[in-house]
């Protein structure tokens, strides 16, 4: 009897290897290309990816929706100066009262006679314009405005100009009663030196208030203007200078008290830069946080700005009556680095410059990106609305006195750098060729043996089973005889 003990499943086939890659083929050196090239894409965007400045469009773009975000949401805002009040019944026009209005002894005294003269005189004329009418006041201003620019008061002017000289010699007699009567009561409390100061202090002040008030007589054209009243001028608009300046408070919107500081701006900007070109750099270079941070250190001083205008306007002006038509208001991104903007306020643009559209509530403005320098005064700390609710920002009344615009060949050429449009452009023909190139290794490169890999599928016809080829003695097999 024959015991066969064999197993009757077949053996598997070994799996065969792999041959290795033919590299002096077409479709393998193809391959290899698209791989080099592939390695030296991300070697360039990982380099230009180490540059900071191929990074400040992601800020550019979200600065500009935001802001136009913000001006959509509040709708057009009205950035004018404020109009200078009116009489509202048509009877006696409004006194508007400036800084100061009372007499008080620490006006007289300080630490020296130049100081205590100084503000002797800017007391006395900020009590005296507080008593005039708008329309004097405002004369007052034409009157040395038309000096300065070498022309004579008009034939309408001439009444009015008496009229208001004698109104100023009223209260400038009221004024010095006033100031030697507060002397006098004080006097016992005074020591000797401070009593001397106070004396010396008035007949200087009297001294001064007749030098100004022949100056202002010889406006009238009846005698030339000699050296001395030109002196006396200069001096005067010195003063109101310093008044008008004091009535401009920070953290507020424009008002009606900074008219007088507002228009005296646009004089200096324009005596300025257009006096001499080489003028136009010599305002002192500031940045964003030393306005913001110390307004009163630079309020009325000539300062010059540098950053990318990244939105601007037109708005119309209260002040045509003086030649000032409109106003192009210029949001400016400085280029220290402050994420925070700069508001300038501008008579004219610069030829060539992109045309700004009136600012209305279906168009905010135009979006820009243009370098720029504007040399300006600057004015004050300015309160505006934003889409957060209300902000802060230096305000700069000024002129843009350096502009290049890029000429299509630079762009072109790259003779920039990598600009955001090309870095993003290379960022995804990179990613689009790495994910072809995926596909195409994935699919060629599959396990060339799969065909030896047994199938699920039962087979259709089986083979017949052939006891003749079974040895006995063999592959295990015991004989029992």
């Amino acid at each position: 009897m024959i015991d066969v003990k064999s197993s009757s499943t077949p053996a598997s086939p070994r799996r065969p290897r792999r041959p290795p890659p033919n590299y002096s083929s077409r479709s393998m050196q193809l391959r290899l290309l698209v791989l080099v090239f592939l390695v030296m894409t991300v070697l360039v965007l990982m380099k230009e990816a180490r540059n900071p400045e191929n990074w400040h469009f992601f800020q550019r773009l979200e600065d500009a929706a935001l802001q136009m975000d913000r001006a959509a949401e509040q709708g057009p805002i009205d950035t004018r100066p404020a109009p200078q009040p009116t009489p509202t019944d048509g009877s006696a026009e409004p006194t508007v009262r400036g800084p100061r209005g009372h007499v008080a002894l620490e006006h007289l005294l300080d630490s020296s006679f130049d100081r205590s003269l100084a503000t002797a005189q800017l007391n006395s004329w900020s009590t005296v314009c507080d008593s005039l009418a708008q329309s004097q006041r405002e004369l007052l201003r034409q009157g040395l405005w038309q000096h300065r620019h070498g022309r004579a008061l008009e034939v309408d002017q001439q009444r009015p100009w008496l009229d208001l000289l004698a109104h100023l010699t009223r209260q400038w007699s009221e004024y010095e009663a006033r100031a030697r009567q507060l002397v006098a009561e004080n006097h016992p409390e005074l020591a000797p030196a401070r009593q001397q100061l106070c004396r010396d202090v008035l007949a200087a002040l009297h001294q001064r208030w007749q030098q100004q008030l022949s100056a202002l007589t010889a406006l009238t054209g009846e005698a030339a203007v000699t050296d001395e009243q030109q002196r006396a001028l200069a001096e005067l608009q010195q003063v109101l200078d310093r008044r008008a300046w004091q009535a401009v408070q920070d953290n507020t919107v424009l008002r009606s008290h900074d008219h007088d500081a507002w228009l005296r701006s646009w004089e200096l900007v324009e005596s300025a830069t257009s006096a001499d070109p080489a003028a136009a750099d010599a305002g002192t270079p500031v940045s964003f946080v030393q306005l913001f941070s110390q307004p009163e250190s630079y309020r009325g001083r000539l300062v010059r700005v540098r950053g990318t205008a990244r939105l601007g306007y037109h708005v119309a002006s209260r002040e045509q009556h003086v030649g000032i038509h409109g106003y192009d208001v210029v949001w400016l991104r400085p280029d220290d680095g402050s994420n925070s903007p700069i508001a300038v306020y501008l008579q004219s643009l610069p030829p060539g410059f992109p045309p700004l559209p009136e600012q209305t509530a279906d168009n905010p403005g135009r979006a820009l990106q243009e370098e720029v320098t504007v040399t300006g005064i600057f004015f004050k700390r300015w309160l505006y609305g934003s889409r957060g609710g209300l902000n802060l920002t230096p305000l700069v009344l000024g002129t843009i006195t350096h502009w290049t615009p890029q000429s299509p060949a630079e762009v072109d050429a790259g003779l920039r750098g990598l600009t955001p449009r090309t870095l993003a452009a290379c960022v995804g023909a990179a990613a689009l060729v790495s994910l072809v190139l995926a596909v195409w290794v994935y699919r060629t490169n599959r396990w060339s043996g799969r065909h030896a890999m047994p199938s699920a599928a039962p087979p259709s016809v089986l083979p017949q089973f052939d006891e003749q080829s079974v040895r006995h003695g063999e592959w295990g097999m015991t004989n029992d005889e």
